[in-house]
């Protein structure tokens, strides 16, 4: 079973950095159904899921209007996982973090511009890009210097699962678009799509060096 998940409860973001596809392919405001995200939770509370749960994949979650009462239904629901919060820390001023902490782990926030984090404490991990970080070129979405190196790694490959705002199952948080979803969590259960015969033989197949994939073949996380 996959050891965490990342949940994209909302399309829209209030940046559009550099490395990300949000820059040039933005999708709009666009928000996961309410009863979606309950399934979801509902279906990682039948297995007593204790693995990562983060509340986003492009989207920034603080733009949500319920990320505060989603938080605390996940802590809830699932007291034994660990909430992850990645996040650009615009919108993480004291009074939303005094709202949230409770709720979450761990916040990882990106710093992009010159403003102040003052939700401070042993929960909050702060990152800045410098020009020696490879970055993910996000299936060929993105065209930066930092992005035409090869990374020794494949997302794919790893104990992860992701879902977008439609609620499509995706192999790795690099398909910005969706492009290959291996089925929908609005049709299908968890467990059956993570065990799904499509996806677990493609999965099989990359462990080879075979990326037969449309966005892998443009991704340069491809070099395992």
């Amino acid at each position: 079973m996959f050891k965490s998940i990342d949940i994209e409860l909302n399309s829209d973001c209030n940046l559009r950095c550099h490395y990300c596809p949000n820059r040039d392919h933005y999708r709009g405001q666009n928000y996961m159904p309410e009863s979606m995200f309950l399934k979801i939770i509902d279906e990682l509370a039948e297995i007593d899921f204790s693995g990562r749960v983060t509340p986003s994949l492009y989207g920034e979650p603080l733009l949500h209007p319920s990320i505060v009462p989603y938080m605390y239904h996940v802590r809830e629901l699932l007291p034994k996982a660990t909430i992850v919060m990645f996040t650009n820390g615009v919108k993480l001023d004291q009074e939303m973090y005094d709202s949230i902490v409770d709720s979450v782990d761990q916040f990882r926030v990106t710093k992009h511009a010159d403003y102040d984090i003052t939700a401070a404490g042993g929960k909050m991990f702060v990152r800045d890009f410098n020009q020696d970080v490879v970055l993910s070129n996000r299936c060929g979405l993105i065209d930066h210097p930092q992005a035409k190196s090869f990374h020794k790694a494949c997302w794919g490959l790893t104990g992860q699962s992701f879902i977008n705002y439609k609620g499509d199952f995706l192999l790795c948080c690099n398909d910005f678009h969706g492009e290959k979803p291996f089925g929908n969590v609005g049709n299908d259960r968890l467990v059956n799509l993570w065990a799904g015969y499509e996806f677990n033989k493609i999965k099989s197949e990359m462990k080879e060096g075979k990326f037969s994939l449309d966005i892998c073949q443009r991704c340069n996380h491809v070099r395992y």
